[in-house]
């Protein structure tokens, strides 16, 4: 039997370095017509099959782009305080259903990594492997596969720190793959437009 995994998307941020005043949510602006949390989404969704979203709010504009492309909403409020709350919120979650054996967990402002990338990283995981981490270039990257094994560690986060601390224990597989999606994200205007020339 194929193990459950879900994915776990993280779009509660802020997005501060994009826009500092608040008014253009980088999760919100269009590449080639389709709004970047929209296109994290949906890789994820095709890699895993279900994706549950991390939001600030349910009645913001990220919310209902997710919830139109049949993601599952979970409300974070305390996101503010740091990604690590975000990943919390979702792990939460994750724990209650307790139904799915790993999730896929990604940013909402990464939206060019490969299905098959995402894919790959999931089929890694075995009794031993319990936490896969894509590398490109040798630099570490996203979405991180996380065995249940490390929902109620993932479940305590707080801050900024997410789940980096467990990256550092027994059970880490580091998978180098060809895809620089898992490195690319959009912090700053100039990442958007870069995104856009790709």
């Amino acid at each position: 039997m194929r193990p459950r995994v879900v994915g776990l998307l993280l779009a509660a941020g802020r997005g501060t370095r994009f826009d500092p005043s608040g008014r253009n949510d980088k999760l919100l602006q269009p590449i080639d017509g389709v709004a970047v949390v929209e296109r994290s989404a949906r890789r994820l969704a095709e890699a895993t099959g279900h994706v549950i979203a991390v939001v600030r709010s349910l009645d913001c504009a990220v919310a209902r782009v997710l919830a139109a492309v049949g993601c599952e909403l979970v409300e974070c409020p305390q996101a503010i305080g740091g990604m690590g709350h975000s990943l919390a919120g979702g792990a939460q979650r994750l724990r209650r259903d307790g139904h799915w054996h790993a999730a896929a967990v990604a940013l909402g402002d990464m939206p060019d990594i490969e299905p098959s990338t995402i894919r790959s990283l999931i089929a890694r995981l075995d009794g031993r492997t319990t936490i896969v981490v894509p590398s490109h270039a040798g630099h570490a990257g996203h979405p991180v596969v996380f065995a249940s094994v490390h929902f109620e560690a993932l479940a305590a986060s707080s801050g900024d720190r997410g789940a980096r601390g467990l990256l550092d224990g027994p059970g880490v597989m580091r998978v180098e793959v060809t895809d620089p999606g898992v490195l690319r994200d959009i912090d700053t205007p100039a990442d958007l437009v870069a995104a856009k020339a790709d």
